[in-house]
């Protein structure tokens, strides 16, 4: 259900990845891929506080995922709380983040606004 999701969401059917991210998190509460993905999908549009949810969830049940951290960042950022977005950018960044030389730049940028 969750490989399915995420071919989805690579269509751009969001809907259909929800659904599919809806069934796995039905299943198992715990599954962490599901929540990451329902969280970073739901980030990108209003949903936030339930995103933020989700990727706090995803978090604790996979600290070591550094796109947990930096998706999260991202839904705080719009979220209006610079600090903790920070905080999450740092995280990815000590993870290894494959983009962490620009995760490094939108910290500084931050911490210098």
């Amino acid at each position: 259900r969750v490989n399915r999701a995420v071919v989805h969401a690579k269509l751009g059917q969001t809907d259909k990845a929800l659904e599919g991210l809806d069934d796995a998190i039905q299943m198992n509460p715990d599954h962490a891929w599901a929540l990451q993905l329902k969280g970073s999908l739901l980030g990108r549009g209003e949903r936030l506080e339930e995103a933020e949810a989700l990727l706090t969830r995803a978090a604790e049940l996979l600290p070591t995922l550094a796109t947990i951290w930096r998706n999260r960042a991202s839904v705080r950022l719009k979220l209006g709380r610079r600090a903790e977005a920070i905080a999450d950018l740092k995280k990815a960044i000590e993870l290894g983040h494959p983009e962490s030389d620009q995760l490094r730049d939108t910290v500084h940028r931050l911490e210098q606004e």
